[in-house]
């Protein structure tokens, strides 16, 4: 796609009923890290943040600023810290049943969001669990502790059966730079391909793209001369000035883009 010819809905934030910044700003939101792009969209809302970092299976013990800066009134705090603070959060949010049992001891209101399909979850985390297994326990679990669930999409919602809020991320296009493509070259944005071939069909996208210059980017410490942007405004100098953007993904698995796919239509 070129990408100047594609345009992107602005973000949630924009929607009818968001508290005033002054309403805001009296409330903390406790968030587990999970990505970092996703988490730092929160901070639009005005809300004070607690950010859960140091969490296991994570690539980094911190907050990824390679990915985004920190967001703005934001606090970096250990689970350990997360679970013994004192203060009255207006919500949790979550991001899996991992989360959710590590603050079962709390008393707030909670939110899960589903950032992946449940057969994707299962693929990720290489469990023999059957998917309606999965899926119910996620059902108890939250009828028991009164939450609520969000999904990204509607492939995501539909898979774990909840399908009532659909919440889809955006980006917003003043936040990038104005397209140039002066690099005859095509540009894909992912993280740990070799452990995510199967979601990113990537024997069809090698093929496709065979002989076609494409620099990938992202955290990918097997494949040599491939690195992640050495910060937001990098990886936004980096979308203005590539040609054009890939993404392939397997549709049992994925939606047909995700963020970085996103962030390409906004540049």
């Amino acid at each position: 796609m070129r990408k100047q010819e594609t345009q992107t809905q602005k973000s949630p934030e924009s929607a009818k009923g968001c508290p005033s910044r002054e309403d805001a700003s009296r409330r903390t939101l406790l968030v587990f890290n999970c990505y970092e792009a996703w988490v730092y969209q929160l901070g639009v809302l005005g809300y004070n943040l607690d950010i859960i970092i140091g969490l296991k299976g994570r690539y980094k013990p911190t907050w990824d600023e390679q990915m985004r800066p920190v967001p703005p009134n934001s606090r970096l705090i250990t689970l350990q810290e997360a679970q013994q603070s004192q203060t009255n959060y207006y919500c949790i949010i979550t991001h899996n049943i991992t989360d959710l049992l590590d603050v079962k001891r709390r008393h707030e209101p909670r939110l899960t969001v589903l950032h992946l399909p449940i057969e994707a979850r299962l693929v990720e985390e290489k469990s023999d669990i059957e998917p309606e297994k999965m899926k119910e326990v996620l059902h108890k679990y939250m009828k028991l502790v009164g939450g609520h669930v969000v999904a990204v999409s509607m492939l995501k919602g539909k898979s774990w059966g909840f399908t009532e809020d659909i919440v889809p991320f955006g980006s917003d296009p003043d936040d990038y730079l104005p397209y140039s493509g002066q690099i005859a070259s095509g540009l894909r944005i992912s993280n740990f391909i070799q452990m995510r071939k199967q979601f990113l069909l990537w024997d069809f996208y090698e093929k496709a793209f065979d002989g076609i210059p494409v620099r990938i980017v992202g955290h990918n410490p097997d494949m040599l001369r491939v690195r992640a942007a050495n910060s937001w405004d990098h990886l936004k100098r980096t979308l203005q000035s590539h040609r054009f953007y890939i993404h392939t993904a397997n549709p049992e698995l994925e939606d047909g883009y995700n963020m970085a796919t996103v962030e390409a239509m906004a540049a």
